[in-house]
């Protein structure tokens, strides 16, 4: 199929993706049946702040904080970061909670932020992440033109989203600029 420039629809028939059939991440998985989120509260508010994938957060260390000119903190993902994109992913919570991510990142000092990153699914703790940055840039629907707004297909047809928020919330969670939609389609909770 590379070869050729086909896909393999053209030479066995697929069935169509859909949103239903999907099941990584959308509920309990048996490797997840050991995690306790009460015993690693601190990991996971660290991954729903952040929202970076596991491979990342084991690479992190804790001068990639960053502060914007704007006064948000940022965490400088470059190192085993999907792609090899390097990205500045804001910090997101509540007061305390950036407190207690700004902390973290400061007593790792040059060293590792996490030494042992627990074996557990971090896609929900993403989906909360982009949630939150999305409603934090979004613009009420009614006030923006109707090019900038998204419209989902398929089953979620009818949802509506902000182009722009949707955007911020791609980057931040470090997908390639081709990717907008999968924000909308997989990881918007709204």
């Amino acid at each position: 199929c590379k070869l050729y420039g086909d896909t393999a629809a053209d030479y066995i028939p697929t069935p169509p993706r859909l949103r239903k059939n999907i099941t990584r991440s959308r509920g309990k998985a048996v490797r997840d049946a050991h995690f306790s989120e009460a015993k690693n509260a601190d990991f996971c508010l660290f991954a729903r702040c952040t929202g970076l994938r596991r491979a990342e957060i084991k690479a992190l260390t804790g001068d990639k904080l960053l502060q914007g000119e704007d006064g948000q903190w940022y965490i400088l993902v470059n190192k085993m970061s999907k792609g090899g994109r390097p990205r500045n992913a804001p910090i997101i919570g509540t007061p305390k909670d950036i407190e207690l991510v700004i902390n973290m990142m400061k007593r790792a000092g040059n060293g590792r932020v996490w030494n042992r990153v627990p074996q557990c699914d971090v896609h929900n703790f993403r989906a909360e992440y982009a949630t939150a940055v999305y409603l934090k840039h979004a613009r009420p629907l009614k006030s923006i033109p109707k090019e900038e707004r998204y419209c989902c297909r398929k089953d979620r047809k009818g949802t509506w989203f902000d182009r722009r928020a949707r955007g911020y919330a791609s980057v931040a969670l470090g997908h390639s600029k081709n990717r907008v939609s999968e924000v909308g389609e997989h990881y918007l909770r709204i």
